[in-house]
């Protein structure tokens, strides 16, 4: 069959389809046979290419690493998404909606790939045997990327190198389509002493106004230095009435109640915050300040804050935003060493729940760390807060692993919230004594997914295990699911030289199994009487997981039960702990890492310098 054939054949069967599942499509064959990627690019017409080419660069995701913008030289297109649009940026950098930038995977001396067309020049052999040294790529490099991606909608930098201080004038004037900037450089994984994280640099993020220019609908940054907050400010000041703006999510040491009414003041049409902090000049004023003025506001979450905050804090607010519907704690268990930091806690039985649909109190860990807190430890429920949930009519989504439930105390939410759909809780008793609950459950007509954490004593599903086994994942919460480790915990210095040698990594090791000591018609009969449930999911202390899925039959009262298997760990988690193992191998240190062309310049960046040095004389205190 000749191309001008295979190109009818595929517009025959797949020309009506709506794209999305076109799309869906495409992306499982990739998936599923990655050397199909340039036949599909070249050989199935017009609808195919275009559907691979939402699939393969949809999504960009690109290395900070110098190297890898030289790459393309000795490569073809279809090597690698980078590779392709730097070769060819008219035909594939158009489909670019998203660009990532992570951290370099190997920081090493790196070889690049040798050339596909066979011939390699004398001085590219000498430079492939010498080795090339990791640098960030340079402002030029970025600007250049930039440009060929004219409909950009989200910008995303999670690398740990700042950007250049000028990305916001690159992205103002050739991104124009923006609607989402997120600086969120990724957490550290394998654990290093308090030292190095508090060396961890710092964005000033000058050219952060600029972005007021475009139709901004979410921002979200992090890990600003103090001339960073101040250019997060002025950007606030300097938007539109009409602004588009919908998400703010800020995690800043220098949050306070100032920023927190500039916030409220610039954005009082913001549907969802997130706020973190780890200093200690967040404090109930900052949120009694700020929850007022967000009339429109639907969403709140409150992600790790270490600030000081009473025990009377929720009290403070009288004046709730009307449409608030959804409302999240995280709270991580390693970091927490005082009680101020949780005090707030007992107060949030005054939370407005007649309103509110998702009401999550969510309980994180930092992965390979084990020390948790007296002050952390698991706690019983408070009495009050489960009280307050007999006014939660329209609650939907209750989750609360902060605290340990009984049987009695969870009959409350069950016979009081008729549109529970998602329920999860630690639960302080063995699990029969849940499964025992078939009447509070079968009042539960939407309930659908069940999710307990069970302490050690009493989770006996999986074999015990002679060594400490140690979570793999971000959150014992299980909106994620984590894996089983059979392994002792391990330090920086026992992590394997390299992790591409999963038998030997300390990150691999052979799960248990899902097997269970439960009978399956014990769960069959609980799923018999709840007539929405869909799965049922069980976490050990560790990690540990075992999860049901029910499947029903329109035509057969009796559920399908099934016990799936243990899922892995996910690759970007993967290609995280490679990045940060290569960082520790190479003694590599971000805070003194330059960036060619990092420093912004010209005339704009002149004019906000001296804005900047005005304000800065204005805040300064008056000598007497």
């Amino acid at each position: 069959m000749d191309i001008s054939d295979k190109q009818q054949q595929s517009r025959h069967w797949f020309g009506g389809l709506p794209d999305r599942i076109l799309d869906e499509i495409i992306s499982y064959v990739i998936s599923s046979s990655p050397s199909s990627r340039i036949m599909l690019l070249s050989e199935l017409g017009s609808t195919i290419f275009r559907a691979s080419c939402r699939s393969l660069f949809g999504i960009l995701k690109a290395e900070d690493d110098k190297r890898r913008f030289t790459e393309h030289l000795q490569s073809q297109i279809g090597h690698n998404p980078l590779s392709s649009i730097l070769l060819n940026p008219g035909r594939y950098g158009k489909y670019v909606r998203q660009l990532l930038i992570v951290d370099p995977s190997n920081l090493k001396s790196w070889e690049p790939r040798p050339s596909y067309i066979g011939f390699e020049s004398p001085s590219m052999r000498e430079k492939r045997s010498e080795g090339v040294e990791s640098n960030p790529i340079t402002a030029q490099n970025l600007l250049d990327l930039l440009r060929y991606l004219s409909n950009l909608e989200t910008f995303s930098w999670k690398a740990t190198v700042t950007p250049p201080d000028g990305v916001c004038e690159m992205l103002s004037t050739h991104n124009r389509r923006l609607t989402s900037f997120h600086y969120m450089p990724a957490e550290r994984l394998l654990p290093v002493s308090r030292a190095i994280l508090a060396s961890l640099p710092r964005w000033n993020g000058l050219s952060l106004p600029l972005l007021s220019s475009l139709n901004l609908k979410s921002i979200r940054v992090s890990r600003l230095s103090q001339s960073g907050v101040h250019s997060f400010v002025r950007l606030l000041s300097m938007l539109e009435t009409d602004s588009q703006l919908e998400e703010v999510c800020i995690d800043t040491n220098w949050l306070d109640e100032s920023l927190c009414q500039q916030i409220g003041s610039a954005c009082s049409k913001l549907r969802r915050i997130e706020i973190g902090s780890d200093g200690s000049r967040f404090s109930d004023k900052s949120l009694v300040t700020l929850l007022p003025l967000c009339e429109h506001l639907e969403a709140f979450t409150l992600r790790e804050v270490q600030g000081r905050l009473s025990k009377t804090l929720w009290e403070k607010i009288l004046d709730y935003p009307s449409r608030l519907r959804h409302f999240q704690v995280n709270i991580n268990e390693n970091s927490i060493q005082h009680a101020w930091n949780i005090d707030h806690l007992s107060s949030l039985s005054n939370l407005p729940v007649i309103s509110l649909t998702h009401l999550i109190i969510r309980r994180t860990s930092s992965p390979f760390q084990d020390q948790v807190h007296d002050v952390a430890i698991l706690k019983p429920v408070p009495s009050a807060f489960v009280r307050s949930l007999e006014n939660a009519r329209d609650l939907q989504h209750l989750e609360c692993d902060w605290w340990s439930w009984s049987c009695d105390n969870l009959r409350t939410p069950l016979e009081s919230c008729p549109d529970l759909r998602v329920l999860r809780i630690a639960f302080e008793e063995p699990f029969q004594k849940l499964l025992s609950m078939v009447l509070p459950f079968s009042n539960a007509n939407r309930l659908g997914s069940v999710a307990v954490t069970l302490s050690p004593r009493h989770f006996t599903i999986l074999p015990p295990s002679p060594t400490l086994s140690n979570r793999r994942s971000v959150s014992r919460s299980p909106s994620v699911s984590p894996v089983q480790f059979t392994r002792s915990l391990p330090s920086s210095a026992d992590i394997p030289s390299s992790l591409d040698d999963q038998s030997n990594s300390p990150l691999h090791s052979s799960n248990p199994g899902s097997s269970s000591n439960i009978p399956l018609r014990d769960i069959r009969k609980f799923a018999k009487r709840c007539h929405a449930l869909y799965e049922i999911i069980i976490y050990g202390k560790y990690g540990e997981r075992v999860h049901w899925a029910i499947l029903r039959h329109p035509s057969n009262s009796n559920p399908e039960v099934s016990l799936l298997p243990p899922l892995g760990l996910s690759e970007d988690m993967w290609d995280a702990v490679r990045r940060e193992e290569a960082g520790l191998e190479a003694n590599w240190s971000p805070l003194h890492t330059q960036r060619e062309g990092s420093e912004w310049a010209g005339p704009i960046a002149d004019e906000f310098a001296e804005l900047y040095t005005n304000m800065r004389r204005e805040e300064a205190p008056t000598k007497l």
